[in-house]
This record gives structure tokens, sequence and C-alpha cells, in this order.
């Protein structure tokens, strides 16, 4: 054996652990990245030492013989935590490994290993035959479909259309300049009911048409991820502040009859910012301010959190699956007292969707429409059916 191979073990271990170092979750996989494990793996095998300390101990040797069978079953393990919404934390995925290898083990000594020793090679033709045709099955039911019902079907298959919100016209893009609104036909006047905000308030957009159609002369000021806050000034979003002061102007000169301001408020510092706004709307005699304030935030999207949890009598999700991170519970309180202590009308989303345990999650009865969309955005269905049901706040 030439020398070089002999010193291939070492550097292919060396490989391996470097691979385990360096490889994160936000890097591409497959990619380049996985040559450092494979070259690894192989620089291992080519070596063939059989008086190794890494290699030749029994531990070594029970891995390399399971390896395989607990490649198969760390796949289900995974889907099965996210499917019941377990964090991947340190711990869990500890405990995700060693039930992983315990799988391993137990399928490699029943399954695996007994087909290898006794199986004869009729019973693999049939086998082999039975395996291909439930999986051109699974493949031409794509997935068994018919095991769905049509509600949670037509909810997953639910593609979102969201050019009611009229974007790069009336909803700016991040790229955007105030000069951009000149395309949008709503002109600012006196009896404007004028919707501000960032995409929590285009959102608004298809349910204010739909149910008020055009006896609300809306004038639509929105910007994504630029909320209706005068003075901030938003790094990530360089026109946000004088788009922000353009609007403030456009209101100063016309003094519209109403001022209708929604956002994704808990990620902006409007404790600090918004009580101004509030002043100077009153202060250029609007005479209708209405707040809009956060709607649910989930940790996925509706229609993934709907997919893993099924559908339920009451058509709801649980209140667990919300994003805790954005203290929905604490802003909405927040801004239900600012609007009374200003005398402004105040509609809570969420006392709207949710009871203190579920939300709603789907309407419609011969199609079924998902109520929000991705993690947080209504659907334009979502969005009627939310301004059908606070249209008195609206209108009053």
């Amino acid at each position: 054996m030439p020398e070089w191979i002999k010193h291939c073990e070492v550097y292919g271990i060396v490989l391996i652990v470097v691979a385990v170092v360096i490889l994160h979750s936000n890097g591409y996989w497959p990619s380049y990245s996985a040559l450092a494990p494979v070259l690894g793996a192989s620089m291992v095998i080519l070596a063939n030492k059989q008086n190794s300390l890494f290699t030749s101990n029994r531990i070594a040797q029970w891995v390399g013989k399971i390896s395989y069978s607990v490649y198969l079953w760390h796949w289900p393990v995974i889907v099965a935590m996210k499917h019941y919404d377990i964090e991947f934390s340190a711990i869990n995925i500890f405990f995700g490994v060693i039930v992983s290898f315990a799988l391993g083990d137990i399928s490699y000594r029943t399954i695996e290993n007994t087909l290898r020793k006794r199986v004869k090679l009729q019973f693999n033709i049939v086998l082999f035959s039975s395996t291909l045709a439930l999986c051109l099955f699974v493949m031409f039911t794509k997935g068994v479909s018919f095991r769905f019902s049509d509600t949670l079907k037509q909810v997953v298959e639910y593609r979102m259309d969201n050019s009611p919100w009229r974007p790069d016209i009336c909803f700016l893009n991040p790229d955007q300049d105030y000069s951009a609104f000149s395309k949008c036909q709503d002109k600012m006047t006196e009896k404007s009911f004028v919707v501000w905000g960032d995409s929590h308030a285009a959102h608004l957009m298809p349910g204010l048409k739909s149910v008020f159609g055009n006896s609300l002369n809306i004038t639509q000021r929105t910007a994504s991820l630029c909320p209706p806050i005068i003075g901030l000034q938003k790094d990530d979003r360089p026109y946000c502040k004088d788009i922000n002061d353009m609007v403030a102007k456009e209101i100063s000169d016309n003094k519209p009859t109403t001022v209708l301001m929604s956002a994704l408020w808990p990620v902006y510092p409007m404790r600090d910012y918004l009580p101004e706004t509030i002043k100077f709307l009153k202060d250029n005699k609007v005479k209708n301010i209405i707040i809009v304030g956060p709607f649910p935030v989930w940790k996925k999207t509706m229609i993934d959190t709907i997919e893993d949890m099924g559908i339920n009598s009451g058509r709801t999700v649980p209140w667990s699956m919300t994003d805790e991170t954005r203290n929905l519970r604490d802003n909405d309180k927040y801004l239900r007292e600012l609007a009374k202590e200003h005398s402004l009308t105040y509609i809570s989303p969420l006392e709207t969707m949710c009871t203190e345990s579920y939300c709603k999650a789907i309407i419609g009865n011969r199609i079924a429409y998902p109520i929000q969309y991705d993690n947080a955005h209504l659907t334009p269905e979502g969005s009627g059916w939310f301004i059908e049901e606070v249209k008195k706040q609206i209108s009053k």
C-alpha cells in the first residue's frame, strides 16, 4: 500500500470534522459544501485501516452498520418534530438523534439484516414490484390526495392575488419614493377616506372596495414596511420618512374627512412616534381618525398552519400558534387605550378574529378560503370578510 494512502484516514476525519464545524443551516445544500464530508468519508474508506483507533472500535463499527437505516429514519423524526411544532433546540435535536439511532438499530436488526440473510430472489422481486407499485400509486394520486377533505384541499391550493393592493402604483415597493404616487389615480380632497400605512393597510383595500364600493372616496397612500408615523427614519426603507412627510403635507393641504391608519405595529417604535402623528391629524382638523390594530401574526404561514393542524368544526387555529415575540395582545391593549385617550375609533383585528384560545382561519361555504395567506396578511376574501365584520365602526 502506498505510504500516502495510510494517511488518508486522518485527513478524511479532519475533513469530516471541519464540515461539521463550518456547515450551518443558512448555507446552500447540496452545493460545493457537500464535497468536504463526502471526500472525507471517501478518504477514510480508501485508507481501509484494519487496526484504526477511529474506525476499528466497536462503537464505530456499530454506527457504520446501522448508518443507512439511521439516515432513513432521521427524516420521519424531523417531520414529526415539525408537525408537532417541537422547537429545534439543542436538547430536542439531541433526543431526535438518539431516537433516530434507536430506530435505525431496530430496523437494521429486524428488517435489513434479516432480509439480507434469509430472503430468496423470488421474494426480492415481489418486494421490489410491490414497492414500485406503491410509489407509482402515491405519485399518480398526488400524495393520496383523496384522503383530504375538499375544504382542506381548497385552502392548501389557494394562490394569493395581491393586485387589489395596486402594487407599484398606490402601494409602493422599497425602491420607490413619493413621486411614484403620481401614477395612483386616488387624489386627496376634503372628502377623502385616506388609507395610510404599510402592507397591513394595503391588504384592507380589497375589503373596503367590495363592502363600500364607491360610497367611500378612498385615497390610498401605502408603502412596504413604512408605517403611518411622521418623523420615523428607517434605514431599511430610506424613502419612508419622505413618503410620510409628503402624505402629511397632502393631509395638511386638503383636510380629508377620514384617515385610517394600519400597520404591522409590533415591529415599529409606535409608542415614541404615534401620539405626535395623532396630534398632527387633530391639529389639521381630520374629523374621523381610525386606528386598525395588529392582526394575528403566525409562526408559520396561515396555510402551512392549517395544513399542519387540520380543519376542526369551528374552522379555527389555536392562539398558541401565533408568534409570541410580537406581543400582539400587549400592543392591541396599548393602541386601544391610546385611541380612547384621544377619542379615536379603534378597530381590533384580534377581537374580531380571535378568542382567548382560537382565531378564525377559514371562510366560505361552497368554496373555502383562508382568511390570511402568509403569516399575517389578509387574503382578498379575508379582507372582505374582515371589513364586513367591522363596517359599522368604519362608517359611523
